[in-house]
């Protein structure tokens, strides 16, 4: 969890983490005590990607429902979980979603870890399939260990708006071209981050953003 000389906004660290096991680190002793647990904070979604946005915290998210629909009420493992990526690596978004997709689930593409023995292999458990790309971002989750998986969609159109929205554009506008106030620069960030505390923390209409379905 954000500690207390986090240099993050104070709401990031009322964001709940995703709990996972991970077997790997058990194994090679990495835990004071056999069987303990991984945290993955926003905050981390944050530390990989250097900024939190609304598809960074939607990545976060779509990471959590998926999970709680594969293991309903379990602990998740992490690298017991493949995961498709419904576009191309360099389409849109897909690649920063799928960097904090990786790190929550421990998929991994052709360079991930490959294993020790027949255990532990995480390289392969992340492609793309550009060929199945839609008009939303789409990604498909599923364990390893029995035939259970789901299709995350992304409903950008849906996300929840918050207070002065219609601003952003142009205040974005001028703070890439420096020409913003001291006070213009400060309520862009406001805006933008209540954007981001609307999505990952309060989860507002999540249900209408984040569509989860069960794939046979």
């Amino acid at each position: 969890m954000c500690g207390i000389n986090s240099p993050f906004k104070f709401f990031i660290s009322d964001v709940s983490p995703i709990v996972m096991k991970e077997p790997l680190a058990d194994f090679l002793g990495a835990y004071q005590q056999h069987g303990s647990y991984i945290e993955y904070d926003f905050e981390d979604a944050i530390k990989l990607t250097g900024h939190a946005c609304p598809t960074v915290a939607a990545a976060f998210v779509c990471c959590r429902k998926a999970l709680g629909h594969l293991y309903l009420g379990e602990i998740a493992e992490r690298g017991n979980i493949a995961v498709t990526v419904h576009g191309a690596r360099d389409e849109k978004v897909y690649g920063v979603m799928a960097n904090v997709i990786s790190l929550i689930t421990g998929a991994a593409d052709d360079s991930g870890f490959r294993g020790i023995g027949d255990r532990f292999k995480r390289s392969g458990l992340l492609t793309f399939d550009p060929d199945s790309a839609g008009d939303r971002e789409s990604f498909t989750f599923a364990r390893q260990d029995k035939d259970s998986k789901v299709k995350v969609t992304i409903s950008r159109k849906d996300f929840p708006s918050v207070e002065g929205e219609e601003k952003l554009s142009d205040l974005m506008d001028k703070v890439i071209a420096k020409t913003a106030t001291h006070d213009e620069g400060h309520l862009f960030q406001d805006i933008w981050m209540e954007r981001v505390k609307a999505m990952v923390l309060q989860e507002i209409n999540v249900d209408s953003w984040i569509i989860v379905e069960k794939v046979q």
